[in-house]
């Protein structure tokens, strides 16, 4: 529910904190006081489009801000929750402070939590908080989506399971089709498209590469380039380690292998610890220089005579690079390549099998959809005779001529995300032998008290709710004016309720009442103007007596016009509270 509304800038209103608590709060005042307006600030809290004809004459921007307490982050849907908690936005305070600016320039921001917002999704924040009902929102009731999620909404958890089911299955259903349908379409195009990839699978099957090849060959070819080189460099380091030169047998020089030898055996033989212990490193020197000597030959030997294996490997390289400029970027991509090319031709490559398979599957879950739209049918077609019996129990009572609402389910044409089923409210006149379409036999008058109706039978559970009614007793009067004035109360029993109202007989059943008034300075304006500022206040009972007398034909002066009113303001008290006590019985 909103537990505060502040709004500055906006049409009449210079600067206001409209004083707002549960159940059902009226709102009343002159004509050109700016009523109007706080319904408009309102839908602007709410991520409604914003005018800046509306901004005050004079300001630069308008500003609205609500304060919305939260039963449970819960009541936000889980993408709209995880949005908010990035943008840091704490969903677990007790209240969370929504801001709306509207510049002159026709510029907007939204606010959530201090936090700067897209417009889109401070109209989903509030989408299930604040419910605004206008003379133009009424037509919403005429969409058939519309008439459709209040039969599910009255449905309640009886419908909830099926529909879960049949989305399920819908969206599976969905899948299925498409995938047959590519498996059916363009059969030349995948044939040109396997035939592609099993040239390149051939290609890499023949090649071998093998992970990481043409890094370690692009290493290997370095290393050949430079072979007399590298033969150079090993056959001197092996001679100064040895003494011997691989190329003349009779070369007679002494290395260091042989040197090492004659160091230990002169030590060894010294009557000296410290002497015999540089013997035994002398002869460990010995050792590892004698290792490394034997690893040279061994590489020496190992190098190839001609150049041979540096052409092998440049002919590895050019294949390996062919395979790379078409299908990767290095061999590893290559490899990657053709195993998915392998898992593609797999699937494309059945045909009809493939094609048959999941024709299968398709037949199956279209005759599991025929299951669940059969049941969905059976949950709506039994909700709609209840929702039409108590919509027309409360519409008994707001002076309807004796019409009557008819809830009607029909087969659609096809499938949708929500079963196969077309809903239809029509009205039923006294004089009409068939129902009428709303679209076409129902005036602005009778919708806005269908919907209305429809709220009230709805309000179970949804307590968070704030529903605001901005004229919703347009065109109504007398013992029709009681009624609506009755049933706000009682939706106020279970959710938020805030109306816009010029009849006393609805104001009288408020339980809170909230005046706009001409700020002092302009009180008797015969011409009130944007530049005229209003406010706004909350009423004692006192004065709701005169505020009723004034509604009455202007008799707040009179004493005839305020007994009428403390009459008409008792009555309304006296039978709430009747209503009360039979709510709770």
């Amino acid at each position: 529910m909103l537990s505060e509304l502040r709004i500055e800038g906006l049409g009449a209103i210079a600067a206001a904190q409209v004083p707002l608590s549960g159940g059902f709060t009226v709102l009343t005042g002159e004509t050109g006081v700016g009523k109007t307006m706080l319904a408009v600030g309102l839908r602007l809290v709410g991520g409604g489009r914003g005018d800046a004809a509306r901004v005050r004459g004079g300001a630069e921007r308008a500003v609205v801000e609500g304060r919305f307490v939260l039963p449970s982050p819960e009541v936000l849907d889980d993408e709209l929750r995880d949005f908010l908690d990035s943008a840091g936005v704490d969903l677990h305070d007790e209240d969370v402070l929504v801001l709306r600016t509207l510049g002159k320039d026709g510029r907007s921001k939204a606010f959530i939590g201090a936090r700067a917002v897209p417009l889109g999704v401070l109209a989903s924040f509030a989408e299930p908080l604040l419910n605004v009902h206008g003379q133009h929102d009424q037509l919403r009731l005429l969409k058939a989506g519309e008439q459709l999620g209040a039969l599910d909404r009255f449905a309640g958890e009886e419908i909830a399971a099926p529909l879960a089911a049949w989305r399920t299955a819908y969206a599976r259903f969905g899948q299925l089709t498409a995938e047959l349908a590519e498996l059916r379409s363009d059969e030349q195009g995948r044939a040109a498209e396997a035939d592609r990839l099993a040239e390149g699978v051939r290609r890499i099957a023949e090649a071998d590469p093998k992970p990481g090849e043409d890094e370690a060959l692009a290493a290997e070819i370095r290393r050949l380039s430079d072979l007399d080189d590298l033969r150079e460099r090993a056959q001197s380091a092996h001679v100064l380690l040895t003494g011997e030169d691989p190329e003349r047998a009779d070369s007679g020089a002494v290395g260091a292998a042989s040197s090492l030898g004659h160091v230990g055996s002169l030590l060894a033989g010294a009557d000296d610890d410290r002497l015999r212990e540089l013997a035994n490193r002398a002869e460990e020197a010995g050792t590892l220089v004698a290792e490394l000597a034997l690893d040279l030959g061994a590489y020496l030997g190992d190098l190839p005579s001609d150049s041979s294996a540096l052409e092998a490997k440049l002919e590895r390289q050019a294949q390996l690079k062919s395979l790379i400029r078409a299908y990767a970027a290095d061999v590893d991509g290559v490899l990657r390549w053709a195993a998915e090319a392998q898992e593609r031709l797999e699937r494309i490559g059945g045909g009809a099998e493939a094609v048959a398979k999941v024709q299968a599957e398709l037949d199956a879950a279209k005759a599991e959809l025929d299951r669940l739209a059969g049941k969905l049918t059976a949950v709506r077609r039994k909700a709609a005779q209840g929702l039409q019996n108590a919509v027309n129990q409360e519409l008994s009572g707001l002076s309807m001529g004796g019409s009557s609402l008819v809830v009607g389910v029909r087969a659609a044409s096809k499938y949708g995300p929500n079963g196969g089923d077309d809903i239809g409210f029509a009205l039923k006149t006294a004089g009409s032998a068939e129902p009428i379409p709303l679209a076409k036999g129902a005036s602005g008058g009778e919708l806005s008290r269908i919907m209305l109706a429809l709220e009230l039978v709805l309000a179970q559970g949804r307590e968070q709710v704030t529903m605001v009614f901005d004229e919703v007793d347009s065109g109504v009067g007398g013992r029709a004016a009681v009624g609506i004035g009755q049933r706000l109360a009682r939706l106020g029993q279970h959710c938020q309720v805030l109306a816009v109202t010029h009849l006393p007989q609805v104001a009288a059943y408020a339980d809170a009442h909230v005046r706009i008034e001409a700020a002092e300075g302009n009180a008797g304006s015969a011409a009130r103007t944007d530049a005229a500022a209003s406010q706004v206040r909350s009423l004692t009972r006192e004065e709701r007596v005169v505020e009723l007398a004034r509604m009455l034909a202007g008799m707040a002066e009179t004493e005839t016009g305020r007994a009428h009113a403390e009459e008409l303001l008792a009555t309304a008290e006296a039978d709430k509270k009747r209503g009360t006590a039979r709510s709770a019985s």
